[in-house]
């Protein structure tokens, strides 16, 4: 990956996260906003609708940010948004009218409060105003698999945007790994996670672990009983391991 494809995929990973200071960055290092992801052809206006982040949405259609591109699946802007009040401003860009809009506080702004009812969930919406906070993210502990005396961390999954592809963006940004290296998740301990509605059923602290090519090799390098096969020396001689001691010959 080149650094003009680093930056593109920074945006992408900015936008999805909400990271309107970075994006702000990208753009005027000018990194093109309506640059496709290699993989699954999202573009930064796409992950940022899925997730509903209005700011990062906005600042992208100002800077030229296509809402008719499409996803190798099909997907649009449009189709992975949520929030009523984001999809107002999309009927703008698609019409041509967002630019005549741009300036108006009712498409710019949302107050958090709004913003936090159209995210959550119709369970949560309907609950009893005796419970003030309703969360709005889904708590998972991701690690990479195979390696050794590994810690687990939390991720926050946006309770709005519960796909696999989501879910993927996430483990990746988290641990700082490349998408084109995961082989798959696993729910531990022994499930595959494959599509969306596998995330969907993930509960608060599930354990999860991301398996890369690198780590299935950590893993083949290691015997049956998961002990580390033993290395050759550098100075060349073999040796034979008799409990305490080890002989060289």
């Amino acid at each position: 990956m080149n650094e003009k494809e680093k930056l593109e995929d920074e945006l992408r990973v900015a936008a999805s996260f909400g990271n309107l200071k970075r994006v702000e960055e990208l753009i005027n290092l000018g990194v093109d906003v309506n640059s496709r992801h290699p993989r699954n052809g999202r573009t930064a206006l796409i992950f940022a609708c899925q997730m509903n982040r209005q700011d990062v949405i906005v600042k992208l259609l100002e800077n030229g940010a296509d809402p008719y591109i499409t996803s190798e699946i099909g997907e649009t802007p449009k189709s992975v948004c949520t929030n009523q009040h984001i999809l107002q401003i999309l009927s703008y860009a698609l019409s041509g009218e967002f630019l005549k809009m741009s300036n108006s506080t009712t498409v710019r702004t949302q107050s958090n409060d709004d913003y936090t009812k159209s995210c959550a969930s119709p369970k949560e919406a309907n609950s009893s105003e005796g419970n003030i906070h309703h969360s709005t993210e889904l708590v998972l502990k991701v690690r990479l698999a195979n390696i050794q005396d590994a810690d687990f961390i939390e991720i926050d999954l946006p309770k709005t945007c519960l796909t696999f592809q989501a879910l993927l963006d996430v483990c990746c940004q988290e641990l700082n790994i490349d998408e084109s290296r995961v082989v798959k998740l696993r729910k531990l301990p022994n499930t595959k996670i494959r599509r969306d509605k596998d995330v969907e059923r993930l509960e608060n602290f599930q354990e999860i672990e991301v398996v890369t090519d690198l780590t299935l090799n950590v893993a083949h390098s290691q015997s049956s009983n998961g002990a580390a096969m033993p290395l050759t020396p550098s100075n060349n001689y073999q040796s034979i391991s008799k409990k305490d001691q080890t002989i060289l010959y």
